[in-house]
Formats: C-alpha cells, structure tokens, sequence
C-alpha cells in the first residue's frame, strides 16, 4: 500500500504524517500497488545504482524503488535543494522526487524521459549518475570552502597537524570574540565534514545545510578576514609571551639595470623555516665553491631573487587572471 498525503506520495509513515491523520485524516489516502513485475530489467538496474548512493538496495518492485528515490531527496540538505550551482537535469531530478505522486509514473515515466533513454541500462546509469552529484554536492561545496580557508591561512603542508598548534597559539590573545571562536574550532578541525560544517556555521551565522546560494560566497568572505586577523595575531603572539607559530619576513632585491627593485612580504611555517635555513646553507656551499668575491655573491643573490620574485608574479597573474 503505498499512502499519500494531499496526492503525494510519502515514501514512509513518519510523525509529519500521523499529525497530518490526527488533524484531518481526509487529506490521507492510501493506494493498493499492483505487485506484478513491471519493467523488471529497469528496476533492478535502479535498484543497483540506488545501493551505490544510499549502500543498501531496494526491492526490485516499483514501490520500494520509489519509496528509497523519494526518502533520498527528502534527507538531502536544503541547500541541495534549492541551489542552482547543479546541472539542469540534477535539479529536474530532485523536483520529480520531492513532488512524486505516483510510483509507476515516477519509475517508468518521469525517471526514464529524464533520462532520455528506452534502454533499461542506459537510463538507470543516467539516473544513477544524477543521484551521484546530488549525494555529493553538499560535501563539495564545503571543500571548495575549506581550500580557500586553508589557503588564506597559508597553510600549504597538506596536513592539518599544524592547524590546532597554531590556533592554540592565536586563541585568546586578540580580543577579538569572533576570532577566538575561529581559533577555537580550529583547535580540534580534522578536515572532516562535521569540522567543516561547524566552521562554516560560524562564518554565516547559519547552518550550512540551510544556507541559500549566497552563503557560500559571504562564507568565503568572511573566512578571508578571520585568516587575515588569525595569522597577523599569530606574527603578534611573543608580545603576549607565546612563542610565534609563523615567522614574517620582507626581502628586497635590486640590480643596478635601470634601477630595478622588487620586494616581497612572506610568511613561514617553522617546517618552511628550516627548509630555508637548510637550502641557505646549501647556497653559501656553492659561493664559497665558487670562489667570487662577496660582490659577485651579494649580486648572484640579488639577480636570483629578483628572477625569482619575477616569477612569482607572473604565476599570481595568471591564477587570477
């Protein structure tokens, strides 16, 4: 028997339900499924691609392939919901879902013209597919939030280790409320979808699986003025009497060709730090080896860099261009 509330189709008897029967038990109706086998090699193969997305596969009958379809949309995130950042057709899919008043025609009609496919096979891969990017378009769009995030903190090692070090060293020393917040949560942040979730709630005052399709790009924002006050604090710390958890330089570099100079601001994690100190060491080796004199050192050195920084801004220019 497959119930209905006001014509749609529910694909379980649950509390929003039974207060609907409780209130007014007119707007329920119930609908006898006819057991026989329909379009079998269609159901199995939905069947299949239903158990890849939610790990536990439906009965091949068109009722439990369309109960499993519908209890999908239903336990997607808002934001999945309503964003436009999916394909066309992964928005279609979630509608014809979330509006299903019929499990015949929502299996054998809606699903396969969607698919655009008569071939059983053929259109439960496309469904599936589409399952697919709506299952995993929640967790994306928290991680392409979490890149900018560790990218404006500049942190570049691709382990996370690091992150609850620098955050103790940050928490409690910049007055500033919402950026002790920030430092708290990345005092215990592994880079798991929970983490993100709770960070990201932070950033927009508002759950992430509510949010709209403006959250995340007011997220992002924001994220870049919390990294910005986090690592200055984090250069400031040793006034507080921590030891500083980055390390902040400016080189200069000019030759006497018309004058040129360039100049560059960084940042250094400890482990940068020592790198640098090691291929310091490895650069005065290769001058002494050299056998110049300290001119042609100072100037190889200064040429280098300004090559270097050269390149450098020809890389950023092109990323952002």
């Amino acid at each position: 028997m497959a119930v209905y509330v006001e014509g749609i189709f529910q694909p379980e008897v649950n509390d929003y339900v039974i207060d609907r029967l409780l209130q007014d038990p007119h707007d329920l109706s119930l609908r006898h499924v006819d057991p026989k086998t329909e379009g079998e090699a269609l159901l199995k193969a939905l069947s299949v691609e239903i158990e890849t997305v939610m790990a536990c596969a439906p009965g091949p009958k068109p009722l439990d392939v369309a109960r499993a379809l519908v209890e999908f949309a239903m336990r997607l995130p808002e934001w999945t919901r309503r964003t436009s950042c999916l394909s066309k057709q992964a928005q279609e899919l979630c509608r014809i879902l979330r509006t299903a008043s019929d499990p015949h025609r929502t299996v054998f009609v809606d699903l396969v013209q969607l698919s655009g496919s008569g071939d059983p096979a053929s259109a439960a891969a496309s469904v599936g597919g589409l399952l697919r990017e709506l299952n995993g378009a929640y967790g994306a769009m928290l991680g392409r939030l979490r890149d900018k995030m560790l990218d404006a903190l500049g942190h570049r090692e691709g382990h996370l280790e690091e992150l609850p070090r620098r955050a103790k060293t940050v928490k409690g020393i910049s007055g500033d409320l919402r950026l002790d917040a920030f430092a708290a949560r990345l005092q215990g942040f592994s880079g798991s979808l929970e983490d993100m979730e709770s960070l990201a709630g932070l950033l927009a005052n508002k759950p992430p699986r509510s949010w709209s399709d403006l959250e995340p790009n007011r997220a992002a924002l924001e994220v870049a003025k919390l990294a910005l006050g986090f690592r200055q604090a984090e250069m400031l710390a040793q006034i507080q009497g921590r030891a500083p958890s980055r390390h902040a330089l400016g080189v200069v570099a000019g030759t006497g060709e018309r004058g040129a100079t360039a100049h560059k601001a960084v940042e250094l994690s400890p482990a940068e730090r020592a790198t640098a100190k090691m291929l310091a060491a490895n650069l005065q080796d290769l001058l002494a080896n050299a056998g110049v004199s300290d001119g042609i050192a100072l100037a190889a050195l200064a040429e280098a860099g300004m090559q270097r920084m050269a390149n450098f801004d020809d890389e950023t220019r092109s990323q952002t261009g």
